[in-house]
């Protein structure tokens, strides 16, 4: 690297050293190619396994370093959105919340709400009027906002919600046939039939009321009741 020195005495630089745009940035501590390796290993992994593969490669850093890169990154440019996936998120759980909006499409996150609302859920889609479909929970604030902003996406339960509508409609299903599979269960293992006495009619209803308690739960907490509320 070669140095120049300034012969005027009014001169505020006093030393100019020569860059290296291409290599590495001023007052840099890595190679522009050390940094697009942290990068790129950032954004595929994580900054703790980053930090592991790095250092299997003789090239040892920290995690936290790693994610400095990466937040560095400029974020893609935002395109047309024709599917998006929306859901809340914890700042602290089971008491405050925002809203989380991703692109199903690019499989990344479009932005982050402060708050779980309809009005602010409602002035996002309204930015976004190309919107075709919606995938949401069985909540009723996003369905409102959607509703109002993009009449005309489609909506579509996400596959958490949509896994808990089978597996509730599965375990109605199994109750009501507790008799039938008492005695398939039986053919299957040569033991007599269970006759239809010793079945607890009881413990049956017991069951439909646990289920039904927990559905109601969960809808008031997603509709943004607090948990001393609900126990009330």
């Amino acid at each position: 690297m070669r140095k120049w020195t300034c012969v005027v005495p009014t001169c505020s630089q006093r030393i100019f050293a020569e860059r290296f745009p291409d290599v590495v940035q001023p007052y840099g501590r890595m190679t522009e190619r050390t940094t697009h390796l942290l990068q790129t290993i950032g954004v595929i992994t994580s900054g703790a396994d980053a930090a592991r593969v790095l250092a299997a490669i003789g090239l040892p850093t920290s995690a936290k370093t790693i994610i400095r890169r990466v937040l560095r990154l400029p974020l893609p440019p935002e395109g047309p959105v024709s599917a998006v996936g929306i859901d809340e998120w914890a700042w602290k759980k089971g008491n405050r919340y925002g809203t989380l909006v991703v692109d199903l499409e690019q499989q990344r996150v479009l932005t982050l709400l402060p708050e779980r609302s309809v009005e602010s859920a409602t002035a996002w889609f309204q930015q976004h009027p190309d919107i075709t479909i919606v995938s949401r929970d069985r909540g009723p604030i996003y369905r409102d906002a959607a509703q109002a902003a993009v009449p005309h996406a489609i909506h579509v339960a996400d596959r958490f919600h949509l896994q808990k509508n089978f597996a509730e409609a599965l375990e109605r299903y199994f109750c009501y046939q507790v008799t039938h599979l008492r005695c398939a269960a039986a053919a299957l293992t040569n033991q007599p039939t269970p006759s239809t006495s010793t079945l607890d009619p009881e413990r049956v209803v017991r069951h439909h009321h646990r289920v039904a308690a927990h559905a109601e739960v969960w809808t008031l907490l997603r509709a943004g009741y607090g948990k001393e509320q609900i126990a009330r």
